[in-house]
């Protein structure tokens, strides 16, 4: 491309005047530079193992401008600079397989060895590649050096670069570190390095001004379609951009059939996607990459598991960790560090397709955590060989639980966890217990409203002003006033405004709704998907708008290292009301269902005309068998369960299985045993809907101010079981004990969460009231979770 530019400009065109100055700017520095010094400090020097971190030139010239320069193109691109050890990790474990199982005595330096960097970024990869190669022929064919460069390097080893910085960074990298071994490139040779999303198959549009654009096009589309290619590595982007034709079909065979939920468009997925796909055209080959680790154990990627294990012989995973997202520690409890500057946690993944299958997919795990550093120098001293790999018992797990209620109930596929996946009798336990979803028989994901500080407000009166200002304010001076960003796909101001005429303002429809633990707020609810609010999910809403009733909130899946996802709502609910991290969504379960059907088959659990327990056909018939002559009513059965999810030992028998699907509950056969968890859960579920007085309150508020949350801070009282939590530097509520303030609902620790939400507001009076309630309910949880441990090991 640069080639072409300056054959461009070299002739007497006359530029367009819009361009013209753009020309004249690059002519005008590249005639100042010092290109002498510039080459100097870009060679490459030789190096040793230990010095990887360091010798990288080209590092400053484009990874760290870009992160200076542009830091949010470097997010939005997914744009990070692989570290050169996980770079040698992967490459000198891929030249291992190419020797030991491929029969390539040469490993890259082999003549028949292909290489694509589906992601070539500034070129981390091939450089490692090219000085492995360089490396060995050096030792004992320094003769050879020049022709394996002309008829090996510069035929064999393929790159895809989506971002023309890097793009143009790669080809001068890679050219110089040629250049250094004494090759000079003749003027129809070339490094395949082309400029293309990897992802698009499409036929580029012929470019009159740069012809070679097109040409770069035609020539990766001969590579993504025709080109056998015997290794893959790379290190795709951190991202959610790319389409394509063939890749949105391929990745269907990722997508496990029925599946509601389904997170697998991430960039990751589909290069993954994409490499699976080329190497089922070959015999024989090797992926190389490191990657967001979330399909490790991911419930939705369990189909792409499926066929990864279908297609390979052997699968590598050595896990980094580093989820910044859930504070992820060591199993010690110290510090864990991604070896990127990323939020998620990511793993190594070798996949190795054999030319002959001797047998089931073998997978091989590794965890690896620590400080970034511990890590680098971990990889650096290990291979393929080397590691302590733990072979994973996959198969016996799969046979297992595909015999489990839960196994053959939930899922069509397997789970084939590409992680630890605990102890398989306790998946056997677990998996006889029934499923929440198997219990009730409408639940819902939570309200999604797409712009919560203009939906959803502390008092009514602030809520009124938002719909007084859609009635009569333009759209651009409701942006304006409230700051609201840029209209998307699911909310718009002017949908807002017509979902409010449609219903007249009717104030009917203003409601509370349970925002956060104990913490409601204000909104106006309708019918109308994509208006005032994005979701407002009324088929499940309504439940709670026409009758009394309550609902069970629980996720599905949990990325937090301890689950404590469960709570309860007479209200409708917003979808983060447990929690707000990914994978937490909050779901609920009303209790009761109105307009019930007039033929229940249950006549037990129908409660008037109007409304009828919300429980399955099935599992009334099991619990009417289970416990007769007795016949537990609806709210028996909700304390039930609710005691049995916040028993200590039930969260953490369970953890790992908890962690990846809607709860499970076990069901005691002795009904004295049923109402012992029953009345103790249904005495929890009236203290967490804050409907019992607390007269011996020793919570207090001692001092004067302005009441206004500046700075929400813990001080624990010398030699005493409490502490006083501050909101600014002089007030403070008081004789808070020390396990109320650590207490967690779902992925947020309460008190904390519900002060720091109203940073920079005035508390009222009756806030305080509610907020030394919440401390009481809390002291309350806490001991009759004992309670419940204590009924738990009586009966199981």
């Amino acid at each position: 491309m640069i080639k072409e530019f300056f054959s461009f400009i070299s002739y007497d065109y006359s530029l367009p005047k819009h361009v013209e100055w753009i020309f004249k700017e690059i002519a005008n520095l590249i005639n100042n530079v010092d290109l002498k010094s510039i080459t100097q400090s870009l060679a490459y020097g030789k190096k040793d193992t230990e010095q990887v971190a360091d010798t990288d030139p080209y590092l400053y010239f484009y990874e760290t401008f870009l992160g200076a320069f542009d830091p949010q193109k470097r997010k939005s691109k997914g744009v990070y600079y692989t570290p050169p050890q996980v770079v040698s990790f992967i490459t000198r474990s891929t030249d291992i397989i190419l020797r030991d199982e491929f029969s390539k005595s040469a490993g890259f330096a082999d003549p028949t060895v292909t290489v694509l960097d589906f992601a070539t970024g500034t070129g981390t990869f091939l450089v490692a590649v090219f000085e492995l190669i360089l490396n060995r022929i050096r030792e004992k064919d320094a003769g050879s050096l020049k022709g394996v460069i002309r008829d090996h390097i510069l035929k064999n080893f393929y790159g895809f670069e989506y971002l023309v910085a890097p793009y143009a960074v790669a080809h001068l990298k890679l050219s110089q570190l040629l250049k250094d071994c004494g090759y000079r490139f003749k003027d129809s040779e070339r490094l395949q390095i082309y400029l293309t999303d990897t992802l698009d198959d499409s036929d580029h549009e012929k470019n009159t001004l740069l012809p070679v654009i097109s040409a770069e096009g035609k020539e990766a589309k001969k590579v993504k379609i025709e080109q056998q290619l015997l290794v893959i590595m790379g290190n795709p982007p951190y991202s959610n951009r790319s389409t394509g034709q063939k890749i949105e079909t391929l990745i269907k065979d990722y997508k496990p059939e029925g599946e509601k939920k389904l997170n697998l468009n991430d960039d990751y997925i589909k290069f993954i996607r994409f490499a699976h796909n080329k190497m089922e055209t070959v015999k024989l080959g090797v992926i190389g990459i490191i990657t967001n680790n979330s399909f490790l154990n991911g419930l939705t990627h369990r189909r792409m598991r499926g066929k990864l294990l279908d297609d390979f012989d052997e699968i590598y995973i050595l896990n980094l960790h580093g989820n910044a997202r859930i504070g992820e520690t060591c199993p010690d409890g110290s510090v864990d560090q991604n070896v990127f500057d990323i939020m998620q946690g990511v793993s190594i993944n070798i996949f190795v397709k054999k030319e002959k299958r001797d047998g089931p997919c073998r997978v091989f795990y590794y965890d690896l955590y620590g400080e970034r550093e511990h890590k680098y120098a971990f990889l650096i001293a290990n291979n393929i060989k080397s590691v302590n790999w733990k072979k994973l018992e996959i198969e016996e797990f799969d046979k297992s639980f595909k015999k489990t209620r839960w196994g053959q109930n939930r899922f069509k596929e397997n789970l084939s966890f590409f992680t630890q996946s605990g102890n398989i009798e306790v998946m056997q336990d677990y998996g006889k217990f029934w499923g929440i979803t198997e219990i009730f028989a409408e639940y819902n994901s939570g309200i999604q409203t797409k712009r919560d500080r203009f939906t959803i407000h502390f008092f009514k009166t602030e809520l009124n002003e938002v719909l007084a200002d859609l009635k009569r304010l333009t759209v651009e001076n409701i942006r304006k006033k409230y700051k609201l960003p840029a209209d998307s796909r699911d909310w718009t101001i002017e949908k807002a405004r017509k979902s409010l005429e449609a219903t007249q303002y009717d104030k009917n429809h203003i409601n509370l709704i349970h925002y956060r633990p104990f913490d409601f707020r204000w909104t106006y609810c309708n019918d109308k998907s994509k208006g005032f609010l994005a979701y407002p999910r009324h088929k499940t809403m309504k439940h709670f708008l026409q009758v009394e009733n309550v609902g069970l909130c629980f996720s599905r899946q949990i990325v937090s290292k301890h689950w404590r996802h469960i709570f309860i709502t007479n209200k409708i609910l917003e979808g983060c009301l447990v929690s707000i991290k990914t994978r937490e969504w909050t779901y609920i379960a009303p209790l009761y269902n109105i307009n019930a059907s007039e033929d229940d088959e249950c006549e037990a659990f129908t409660v008037e005309q109007s409304h009828s327990a919300n429980f399955t056909t099935k599992f009334q018939n099991f619990i009417k068998a289970k416990y007769h002559p007795h016949t537990p009513t609806p709210e028996q059965i909700l304390g039930y369960i609710y005691a049995v999810m916040y028993c200590p030992v039930y969260r953490r028998t369970f953890l790992e299985f908890l962690k990846i699907d809607f709860p499970r509950i076990p069901f005691t056969d002795d009904f004295n045993s049923f109402k012992a968890f029953s009345d103790l859960g249904a005495e929890l579920i009236e203290h967490h809907l804050m409907k019992k007085p607390y007269p011996d309150n020793q919570v207090s508020f001692p001092l004067e101010g302005n009441d206004v949350v500046e700075r929400v801070r813990f001080v624990q009282d010398k030699n005493m079981l409490t502490g006083n939590l501050f909101i600014n530097k002089k007030q403070y509520f008081g004789d808070i004990p020390i396990h109320v303030w650590e207490f967690y609902i779902g992925g947020y620790k309460v008190l904390d969460k519900w002060l720091k939400s109203r940073k920079g507001r005035v508390l009222t009076y009756q806030e305080k009231e509610h907020f030394k309630k919440i401390v009481n309910i809390l002291n309350f949880t806490d001991k009759c979770m004992y309670k419940i441990e204590k009924v738990w090991k009586t009966v199981f």
